[in-house]
C-alpha cells in the first residue's frame, strides 16, 4: 500500500470536509433532479405521445401501503448522515463519488427515457396524508427509471458497511443498516412511487 493510500485510510475528515462533500453530492442532485422532472412534465404536456410507461404485469399485484411512506422518508436523512458516519477520507471520497456518479447517470436516463408512473393511490389514512402531500408538492410522477431511492439505498449500504466495522455490536448496527436500506428500497413500490423495473434498474 502506498503512502497516499495509507494516509487516506487513516485520516479522519474534518466536519468542514464532510460538509463540502455533502454540499457537492446533495447540490448536484438538487439541481439536476428538478430539471429533469420539469423537462418530463413539459414534454408530457406538449407531446404526450413521447412519454413512456413501463408496467410489468407483476406490478398489478403490488398493493398500496400508506405507512410505507415512513421508510420512504428515511432516504434523505440517511443520505445526509452518511457523510458524518464514514470513518476516513477515503470512505468519504468513495461515498461522494458513488452518489454523484449515480445521480448523473440517473438524470441522463430520465432525460433520454422520460417515464411516468401509472397507478393511482387508494385512500390514504389521515396520519399519512401530510407525507404524501409533501411528495406531491415537491415531486412529480416522472424521473422513474432508475429509482434513485433504490440506487442510493444500495450505495449507502455498501459505503457505510465498512465504516461500521469499529462500532460496538457492529453486527447489530449492520443488521439495522440492512433493514433500513431494504425498507427504503421496497417503500418505493408500496407507496406507488416506482414500478419494479425502476427498482431493479436502481440496484444495477
Amino acid at each position: 500500500i502506498d503512502s497516499e493510500a495509507f494516509h487516506e485510510l487513516h485520516k479522519i475528515p474534518s466536519v468542514k470536509q464532510r460538509i463540502i462533500y455533502l454540499f457537492w453530492a446533495l447540490g448536484i442532485f438538487a439541481c439536476l433532479y428538478p430539471l429533469t422532472n420539469f423537462y418530463s412534465e413539459i414534454l408530457n404536456i406538449s407531446q404526450p405521445y413521447q412519454h413512456w410507461q413501463v408496467i410489468p404485469v407483476i406490478d398489478n399485484a403490488i398493493p398500496f401501503i400508506d405507512w410505507m411512506i415512513v421508510p420512504y422518508s428515511w432516504s434523505l436523512p440517511l443520505f445526509i448522515c452518511s457523510f458524518f458516519i464514514v470513518a476516513n477520507i477515503r470512505q468519504l471520497r468513495i461515498l461522494s463519488s458513488r452518489l454523484i456518479l449515480t445521480t448523473l447517470i440517473a438524470c441522463l436516463c430520465f432525460y433520454l427515457l422520460p417515464l411516468q408512473f401509472s397507478f393511482l393511490r387508494s385512500d390514504i389514512r389521515p396520519l399519512f396524508v401530510p407525507f404524501y402531500a409533501f411528495i406531491e408538492a415537491t415531486d412529480r410522477p416522472y424521473n422513474q427509471l432508475p429509482s434513485l431511492h433504490a440506487a442510493y439505498a444500495i450505495i449507502l449500504l455498501l459505503s457505510l458497511w465498512p465504516a461500521l466495522a469499529l462500532v460496538k455490536q457492529k453486527w447489530l448496527t449492520r443488521l439495522l443498516l440492512v433493514v433500513v436500506c431494504t425498507f427504503i428500497a421496497l417503500s418505493t413500490l408500496f407507496t406507488y412511487q416506482h414500478h419494479i423495473l425502476d427498482v431493479i434498474a436502481g440496484f444495477l
